[in-house]
């Protein structure tokens, strides 16, 4: 026992000596480079919903670029008048309601767009402007003085041509073409916006016992489109005509465009024309002119009742005895007719004999359709 008393007794001497000879802590050394990223730990649980925040303010409503504000305020027309020289006030076209009364007449600018949040009734008759002039040619005393201005081609997809000319007898002068129409119904569907472009104008031709008289076409159709919030009612008369011609030789106007749409009904109890104008008829120096193509009609809303919409084409200008032209005397092909919807007609030749040949009518134009909310097609 003694013995391991004297040892623990050496022992805490020898640590007593060893702790008084250490020396003072030295400076810290650099810290070592970061060890790798340990694994991502599971995923805590969701906390509780916060509260929900304040409601935005309503941004404005999408539906007023289509069918207007109402700014116009009500309104019924019971007196002729003519929007295509005096406007409404500011030319402010967005309206409460509309109506147009029984006897009387609203005449409005090719490209013009009706708005109205609430009801449109048309009673009476509206009149489109034509907008697309027809074509003209002019010459002086020699045939390379021949000068000539196209019609506008408006929604059609060529312009209708001259018919060939020469001074003098003994050889036939060809006809000119029709203008060429939309197509087909598919693309005369996408026809909603259509501006103030409607029918195209049709071809011009020279007349007169020297052949050197100017004979202009026939102006195209105008356009309208009329947009409701409220039901749309046509219980009268729309028309958005092409022109009809008399001059003899030249080509009739394509029909118009016209688009009614509500987001609640349309109804047609009355009638809707966008009729291709005539073609003239032959003279003592030139061929017939072709009729000009139908126009476009179409009504849409979530329930339509068509009713009577025409798209007829014109007629072709009747081929008559065309006089006997000698020496210098000018003779040239009737023209052709402007399309639209459908295509124009061509115009008649003359043959060899100074004898005209027959024109042809345009073709119907095209009228649809459409059961479906038409606020997402404007």
């Amino acid at each position: 026992m003694l013995r391991i008393r004297f040892v623990a007794a050496a022992i805490a001497a020898v640590a007593a000596t060893l702790m008084a000879c250490q020396g003072s802590p030295g400076p810290t050394g650099p810290e070592g480079p970061p060890g790798q990223q340990g694994a991502t730990g599971a995923a805590g649980a969701q906390g509780p919903a916060g509260p929900t925040g304040a409601t935005g303010a309503a941004g404005a409503d999408g539906q007023l670029r289509i069918y207007g504000d109402g700014s116009g305020g009500s309104l019924t027309i019971s007196a002729s008048t003519n929007w295509s020289v005096t406007p409404p006030a500011q030319q402010n076209f967005q309206f409460s309601d509309l109506t147009i009364n029984s006897g009387f007449t609203l005449t409005v600018a090719s490209g013009t767009v009706i708005r109205v949040n609430g009801p449109f009734v048309n009673n009476g008759t509206i009149t489109v402007s034509t907008y697309e002039a027809g074509g003209t040619i002019d010459i002086g005393t020699a045939a390379v003085e021949a000068t000539t201005r196209p019609g506008g081609q408006g929604i059609a997809r060529s312009l209708p041509g001259f018919g060939e000319r020469n001074s003098g007898a003994g050889t036939a002068e060809q006809f000119g073409a029709g203008g060429l129409g939309v197509g087909n119904q598919v693309a005369g569907g996408h026809i909603v916006n259509p501006g103030p472009k409607g029918g195209s104008g049709g071809a011009g031709c020279l007349t007169g016992t020297t052949g050197t008289t100017p004979s202009n076409g026939g102006d195209g159709g105008g356009t309208l489109v009329i947009l409701a919030a409220g039901t749309l009612t046509n219980a009268g008369i729309i028309n958005a005509n092409g022109v009809t011609v008399t001059a003899s030789g030249a080509g009739g106007g394509g029909g118009g465009v016209v688009i009614l749409a509500s987001k609640t009904s349309v109804t047609n109890t009355g009638t809707i024309n966008a009729l291709g104008g005539a073609g003239a008829l032959s003279g003592i120096s030139n061929g017939p002119g072709g009729g000009g193509g139908g126009g476009i009609i179409q009504l849409i809303g979530p329930t339509v009742s068509a009713g009577a919409t025409f798209v007829t084409a014109g007629a072709a200008g009747v081929a008559g005895a065309a006089g006997s032209i000698t020496g210098t005397g000018s003779r040239q092909g009737g023209a052709g007719g402007g399309g639209s919807g459908g295509d124009g007609g061509r115009g008649g030749s003359i043959t060899t004999a100074n004898s005209p040949s027959t024109a042809s009518a345009g073709s119907p134009g095209i009228s649809l359709t459409r059961t479906i909310d038409p606020t997402a097609l404007f």
